[in-house]
């Protein structure tokens, strides 16, 4: 025995353990009393299986593998381009002994802006005690907080708004006739209201107004009323539509039986069919503008979708992909033909949501006056048949030296949207100067920063400084308001 220990603790320390525990669930998670010893004893040990898993998706696809140009500095980037040569169309003849008129050219001065991403992540210094010997709770937050960092990053890429957009400019309904499809009462006024969402705003569910707060992403109402006409024994249902905002991604719908209008559905299309009374409750619509984020850059959809860039737009108004009856869809075609016409060029990559894969499918197999899909089936192995068509790729009938148009499902395209990008320049733009049609320059890449050490846990953030540039938006664009 120690002598330096005294009889009167040695006395202290048998009392204590005399005593029963206060808490005993905290020692004893379980007993059990059994005949001899067997599984139902609990003398067994616990197959846990290392490291934790992490069963989530990361999918950055535009991240991934557009360019990116380092030593990036100061507040923002700025190039300049000559947009067009040649802008009077003059005659190359040459009369003799002359040299001609002079032609024109256009330039114009591009800025972007720098912007910060990332997230800041923690790591209790108790977790990382209780996970030795089973994972390294540290780096599993770090990679983490670095994978997040690229999801939002992707996000951002893709549909960043620095630059607000607008509200609906209009309004407009049309009353459906008496078919008992509503519930809608006769002659009675309802008002309503819809507002625009950049896709942060779509991914994030803004609804409005919440705990008094203006919601992020969301524009302010377009509002209006009609009462219900009479058709027969009176409408029971309407339909409601707008024009395409440009730059938006999703729309809010606001419903009531007076001038206050509360949410009701959140929408990708152009229309909303209100077919049941409003009852009056919910989130209401922002009193202001909120989806100009000074936080972020603008992204490819809002620089495509913005006036004057250049771009291909198309606001289909809720209507459904046209078939063309010979294997390809109307949209398409007249997309690619206004590009090539535009720009002499043909975009190689068309970002669709699950959706419009579907859609696009859908009309490459619907059949018409003028042509049809014939099918013959192989049947494999023990009398199996594999059901099923996808439309992978799309073919340009305007550009013959790059004729395929790949079609990608990008994990953050809204449903109702199309976007067709090129993201490297041919041959006969031989004195381009840039690396790609799209651009990261890199004030900063990826960093971790560890933080003041003030309490029991490991505090950082993981930080990327960047900016999205598009130098040919007329390369690229943009059908939307498409119907599911």
């Amino acid at each position: 025995m120690d002598p330096s220990i005294s009889a009167a603790t040695l006395d202290a320390v048998r009392e204590a353990l005399s005593k029963p525990v206060a808490n005993g669930s905290d020692l004893a998670k379980a007993t059990a009393t059994t005949p001899g010893i067997s599984t139902s004893s609990l003398l067994y040990g616990y197959n846990l299986e290392a490291p934790a898993k992490t069963l989530v998706p990361i999918l950055t696809p535009l991240r991934n593998r557009l360019p990116r140009k380092g030593g990036g500095h100061g507040t923002a980037v700025e190039w300049k381009a000559v947009t067009a040569i040649n802008t009077t169309n003059l005659d190359p003849g040459v009369a003799e002994g002359s040299r001609g008129t002079v032609p024109s050219i256009s330039t114009a001065t591009f800025s972007a802006g720098y912007r910060t991403l990332g997230f800041p992540g923690e790591v209790t210094l108790q977790s990382i005690w209780a996970a030795r010997e089973f994972d390294d709770a540290l780096n599993r937050g770090t990679v983490t907080t670095l994978q997040t960092t690229m999801l939002g990053e992707e996000l951002i890429l893709l549909g960043g708004n620095k630059t607000a957009i607008a509200k609906p400019a209009s309004v407009s309904f049309v009353d459906t006739d008496a078919d008992a499809s509503g519930s809608l009462t006769y002659s009675t006024t309802y008002y309503y209201a819809v507002s625009a969402l950049t896709l942060q705003g779509w991914n994030a569910g803004r609804t409005g107004i919440v705990a008094a707060a203006d919601a992020i992403g969301e524009t302010d109402a377009r509002t209006g009323n009609h009462g219900t006409t009479a058709s027969g024994a009176g409408s029971d249902s309407t339909t409601i539509s707008w024009p395409a905002v440009r730059g938006a991604s999703a729309y809010n719908v606001y419903v009531g039986t007076t001038s206050t209008c509360y949410y009701r559905a959140t929408v990708t299309g152009n229309t909303y069919t209100l077919a049941s009374a409003p009852s009056n409750t919910g989130h209401l619509p922002n009193a202001a503008d909120q989806t100009a984020s000074a936080t972020v850059f603008d992204g490819i959809i809002p620089q495509l979708e913005a006036a004057g860039s250049g771009a291909y737009f198309k606001d289909l108004a809720g209507a459904k992909l046209t078939p063309d009856n010979a294997g390809g869809v109307v949209e398409i075609d007249a997309m690619l033909k206004a590009i090539w016409d535009t720009a002499r060029l043909g975009p190689k990559t068309i970002l669709v949501s699950s959706q419009e894969a579907l859609s696009i499918t859908k009309a490459y197999l619907t059949t018409g006056a003028t042509g049809a899909l014939r099918v013959v089936p192989t049947v494999g192995a023990n009398g199996l048949l594999t059901a099923g068509f996808f439309v992978a790729s799309y073919l340009n009938k305007y550009v013959p030296a790059q004729p395929v148009v790949s079609i990608e499902v990008h994990p953050n395209m809204p449903p109702g949207k199309i976007v067709a990008i090129i993201e490297t320049l041919p041959s006969w733009y031989p004195d381009a100067n840039v690396s790609g049609v799209f651009e990261v320059d890199v004030r900063q890449e990826y960093t971790q920063y560890d933080f003041a050490f003030t309490q029991l846990k490991r505090e950082f953030g993981v930080y990327v400084d960047e900016v999205l540039k598009c130098y040919l938006p007329a390369a690229c664009g943009v059908i939307t308001g498409i119907g599911a």
